[in-house]
């Protein structure tokens, strides 16, 4: 049996619209449109954290380069401060032993900072789809399966986020053989990927407008 669904997502009308021989009630359909506004809205929310987070990196390396002599002596005590936590009198510290090199680096424009969320973004934003909204759309559309949803973004997310995961050359060449729409669009080079903020931009907005189908064979 073929049962074979588009279901695109209109973000200006705020709906989704199906064709094929698969009928969606009204409660399907509020089911579908929560569980996409539930991915939208995360990848949403990460890219204002990231951008949160950027606008202070140069805030944070001044403080830093500020207090260089502390960072000449290790180790370096951090601390943080929580009112409610009384078991520590409001203040936890840590020493730590990270080169003073290191630090600055990592706070740079397009350092370790950037590039390691930028990694976790893709990560868990397929996560999410993969784990929770396919399932939940799976059940909306009546299908055991969750492998009978299915997104060509999100196809083409998987091998992204096995090439940040796994970073071998297979993963690599798997991406830039099959993800031609990324590829396209982000302009990310080979070697180690680099998931700068303007290639999260360009990640954010798909989840929006991509289409999902369900897809029985």
């Amino acid at each position: 049996m073929h049962d074979s669904s588009q279901l695109m997502w209109d973000p200006i009308e705020d709906r989704f619209l199906a064709t094929g021989n698969k009928q969606i009630d009204k409660s399907a359909a509020d089911w579908i449109r929560d569980t996409m506004h539930q991915l939208i809205t995360e990848a949403e929310v990460m890219l204002f954290w990231c951008v949160g987070l950027l606008r202070n990196l140069p805030e944070v390396r001044r403080d830093l380069e500020s207090s260089e002599h502390l960072l000449d002596s290790l180790p370096v005590t951090v601390v943080m401060s929580d009112p409610e936590d009384y078991e520590f009198d409001g203040n936890r510290a840590m020493d730590l032993f990270v080169p003073k090199s290191r630090v600055l680096e990592a706070f740079s424009q397009g350092g370790e900072v950037e590039i390691t969320y930028g990694k976790a973004f893709v990560i868990s934003i397929y996560h999410m789809w993969d784990e929770l909204s396919r399932p939940k759309l799976g059940r909306a559309l009546g299908v055991k399966s969750t492998k009978d949803v299915k997104a060509d973004l999100m196809g083409e997310w998987r091998y992204l986020r096995n090439w940040i995961v796994h970073q071998h050359q297979s993963s690599e060449d798997e991406y830039f053989a099959n993800a031609k729409t990324l590829t396209g669009a982000l302009e990310l080079n080979r070697g180690h990927p680099q998931i700068r903020l303007w290639v999260l931009f360009g990640l954010a907005v798909r989840p929006s407008v991509m289409q999902v189908r369900l897809d029985q064979n």
